[in-house]
């Protein structure tokens, strides 16, 4: 059947999180060095990232534990917490040719969607810094849905809006259980992008390692 629709996840499949971060980190260090001066840059952020375990772990809960770990002033998450809320945006990276796909599937009359687990304004913010806004027809997050990934009520939801079917629709995701098998739930085909190569195996129809090879992939 004709694929008409093609819906994407975001962090680790066109946000580039690890990249993000490793901006972000030492530019959050540096503005709160006052209260960050118990630990050196290097165990800061050699925690963060491990507390973090790739964005699965909200951030209150990581600086809450950073802040006993490295014995910081009372309350020290809130001030850190909120600078990431309002921050991590104008250091997230889009992972190499993100725009030139979105660019050509747009031309070549694909419908777009994306689906992405997070608190909502935060991962808005992101979309808009990244200037992907404009490129999808459909845009749900989990936290103003009420429902995250891999429900697939969320995948359908979103076929809903944008007026295909599962069979008619491919999914791309770098997430085995929340986005190869959740859109797999309701019948969608499925790409998993691996942009650290690192893949074994995969349930997904196709494997790609950039989003350069995924452009390639539909070519019409």
């Amino acid at each position: 059947m004709l694929t008409k629709a093609i819906l994407f996840d975001l962090d680790g499949t066109l946000l580039d999180r690890s990249s993000s971060l490793e901006a972000f980190l030492p530019n959050q260090y540096e503005r709160f060095h006052s209260i960050l001066k118990t630990t050196n840059y290097k165990q800061f952020r050699e925690r963060f990232l491990h507390l973090d375990q790739n964005g699965y772990v909200w951030k209150d809960q990581v600086y809450q534990q950073m802040e006993g770990e490295f014995k910081l002033p009372l309350n020290s998450w809130i001030p850190l917490i909120s600078d990431y809320v309002k921050g991590f945006a104008q250091d997230c990276v889009a992972f190499p040719d993100t725009h030139r796909l979105l660019q050509s599937l747009t031309k070549q009359e694909y419908k777009l969607g994306l689906i992405t687990n997070g608190v909502g304004d935060f991962q808005r913010q992101n979309i808009k810094h990244l200037q992907l806004d404009n490129f999808f027809d459909t845009v749900h997050i989990s936290e103003i849905e009420g429902m995250k990934k891999p429900d697939p009520r969320l995948f359908q939801r979103a076929l809903q809006n944008l007026g295909v079917t599962a069979e008619e629709s491919i999914f791309v995701g770098d997430h085995e259980e929340k986005d190869i098998k959740g859109a797999q739930s309701i019948g969608m085909k499925t790409v998993r992008i691996d942009h650290s190569n690192t893949i074994l195996e995969s349930l997904a129809d196709e494997v790609v390692y950039s989003c350069n090879q995924l452009q390639q992939l539909f070519v019409r």
